[in-house]
Formats: structure tokens, sequence, C-alpha cells
């Protein structure tokens, strides 16, 4: 799974500055804006929602296929 924040300094704000416990590390990459626009191409939503635009059956072939 990936999570993608705008900002580094939010990031580390909600980490506790890196004291939180599990977060103790911050990895920060640079990312040209068509590879950051490929990953979102291929998102998968984590969990079904009624409103998305795709069918739940459709939702859950796609996370199959991440798997």
């Amino acid at each position: 799974m990936t999570w993608i924040k705008p900002n580094f300094l939010w990031m580390m704000y909600r980490n506790g500055w890196g004291t939180k416990e599990g977060q103790e590390y911050v990895l920060a990459i640079h990312l040209k804006k068509s590879a950051f626009e490929k990953y979102l191409e291929n998102a998968v939503y984590s969990s079904y929602n009624d409103s998305l635009e795709v069918s739940r059956e459709e939702w859950q072939n796609q996370i199959k296929t991440l798997l």
C-alpha cells in the first residue's frame, strides 16, 4: 500500500516528529509529476464505499489483482 503525503512538515507533525512508536523512520522521495499521475491512475480504494463509481464486484476484482 502506498500513502502519498503532499508536505514533509505535515507528515512529520502527524508522526510526532519521528517519536511515535512504529513511526520513528520517515522516507521522503521526490517523484516526477508523470510518475505521480501514473500512481494515481492505478490506485485502488482500500475499502468499498457506495459512492464510488465502481460496483462492489468490480472493486473486489481490482483488490484481487493487487494481491
